[in-house]
């Protein structure tokens, strides 16, 4: 995985996307979407280095997730090689509505 330094760690994320999270994120899920908007493209997800970056469990870590993509903060498309993230309401609905998918539901 490719981390950013500490030093280098910059978030650029709106006021209203800010104050949205912090309303419909429980703590845990708000921290890994402000983590999700401070890494440079062409990272690869390994659920261990991520809780350990973030200072919380795997499995903590994969209910945040989930929270993410359970209120559509999240939405992975799974490739054969990568996946895609999507991050941010905007842009998870900008891809669901691109591909009819209905918003706060799950696809199989």
């Amino acid at each position: 995985m490719h981390m950013q330094k500490d030093k280098d760690f910059k978030v650029m994320i709106g006021q209203t996307a800010l104050k949205k999270g912090m309303l419909d994120l429980g703590p845990n899920a708000f921290k890994l979407f402000i983590w999700f908007h401070g890494i440079k493209d062409g990272w690869v997800f390994q659920n261990k280095q991520v809780a350990a970056t973030l200072g919380m469990s795997v499995r903590t870590m994969q209910y945040a997730k989930k929270e993410m993509v359970d209120k559509d903060y999240l939405w992975i498309e799974h490739e054969k090689r990568y996946d895609h993230y999507y991050i941010g309401p905007k842009m998870v609905t900008k891809f669901k509505k691109k591909y009819n998918i209905p918003l706060n539901k799950k696809v199989a």
